[in-house]
């Protein structure tokens, strides 16, 4: 019997044309509820714990208050008690991980087993990293406070930072110039003299805030890693938090390094990419002027490289840091034109 469409044998098929597929929306929140915003980073981190802990890290929190700070910790030898270790302290950039720096920490292992005792990583709580769960710093006041008490703890002899890292990691060696041996700096922010560099490095953050990645990401990566389109959502959710943007909005004068940078004592060398857009790669410049004359310090500029050479060009920077950690100045090499020295005296 031919069907009537006004029929209810009609009515029926209609019906199941228009069945939605997927998920009842309820299920589907709760789905979301039990992985959390970053599933992808939580896994990833929860799964590399383990792979770092089978090669001998461990990993610390250490807590004030309601804050928190992660040290990712590497001990290459054992140290003898009452000995001071020779660490190695490296501090990762705004909303980082330390994962960004497990391909540098692989091909420097046998120059790092001869030259420190132990490597330890920060992790800042609310950003990629382990401690991604936690909330982030409210402040930058009281983020350097808590910076400053850990590594009075640690006593570094060598210690590297990365953009907001760099801009740490130069205000302790300040601070403490009887501590810090050998200062790297990887396109460091905190040191910005001209006014429209300043206004614009501010407004890029508070752009970024409302913006979210779309405002961010052309300045982090001058080329995006293959894997980040599927980490990115997750990578810049940091952006959305309250205390995030009470971070940024924090930012004031009395922060930058302008004046502080005159009492570092440590051996400096500058890295930053060519490409730069965040730090533009013309800082380098004000960085060598306003280093103290007398300080043995080196700039080098990343061929190819945007805001994050650690991530773009490892292979350059475990090139480097090997010259680095042997006592080797950074020399230009005529056939293989990877990166460009840029000497104080040209500065």
């Amino acid at each position: 019997m031919k069907k009537e469409i006004g029929s209810p044998q009609g009515q029926k098929k209609d019906h199941k044309k228009k069945k939605p597929r997927g998920l009842p929306p309820a299920i589907g929140a709760g789905v979301r509820r039990l992985l959390g915003p970053k599933p992808l980073i939580h896994y990833s981190h929860r799964a590399a714990l383990k792979i770092f802990e089978g090669v001998g890290f461990k990993f610390e929190v250490r807590h004030f208050g309601e804050s928190r700070l992660g040290l990712l910790r590497w001990p290459l030898r054992k140290m003898a008690v009452g000995k001071t270790p020779r660490r190695l302290v490296m501090v990762p950039g705004f909303g980082d991980t330390p994962l960004s720096w497990w391909t540098i920490l692989g091909g420097l292992k046998p120059v790092l087993r001869r030259e420190v005792d132990e490597v330890v990583l920060i992790d800042y709580p609310g950003y990629s990293g382990f401690l991604h769960e936690e909330t982030a710093f409210s402040s930058m006041d009281e983020l350097e406070r808590i910076f400053c008490e850990v590594l009075d703890s640690l006593r570094p002899e060598i210690l590297i930072g990365h953009s907001l890292g760099g801009w740490l990691a130069a205000g302790y060696a300040a601070k403490r110039p009887e501590t810090v041996r050998k200062l790297v700096l990887i396109d460091p922010g905190g040191l910005v003299t001209d006014e429209k560099d300043r206004a614009n490095y501010r407004e890029l953050f508070a752009r970024a805030i409302d913006a979210g990645k779309e405002e961010l990401l052309p300045h982090v990566f001058r080329k995006a890693p293959v894997l980040l389109p599927l980490f990115q959502e997750e990578f810049f959710y940091f952006l959305k938090s309250d205390e995030v943007r009470s971070f940024v909005h924090s930012f004031e004068d009395r922060h930058l390094l302008n004046d502080r940078v005159a009492n570092i004592r440590a051996e400096t060398i500058i890295l930053w990419g060519e490409h730069d857009t965040m730090t533009p790669a013309h800082w380098i410049d004000e960085w060598l002027k306003h280093l103290p004359s007398d300080l043995k310090k080196t700039g080098v500029l990343v061929r190819g490289s945007g805001h994050s050479p650690q991530v773009e060009k490892p292979g350059i920077l475990i090139a480097l840091f090997t010259q680095i950690f042997l006592g080797h100045t950074p020399q230009n090499l005529a056939f293989f034109p990877f990166w460009k020295v840029v000497s104080s005296s040209s500065a």
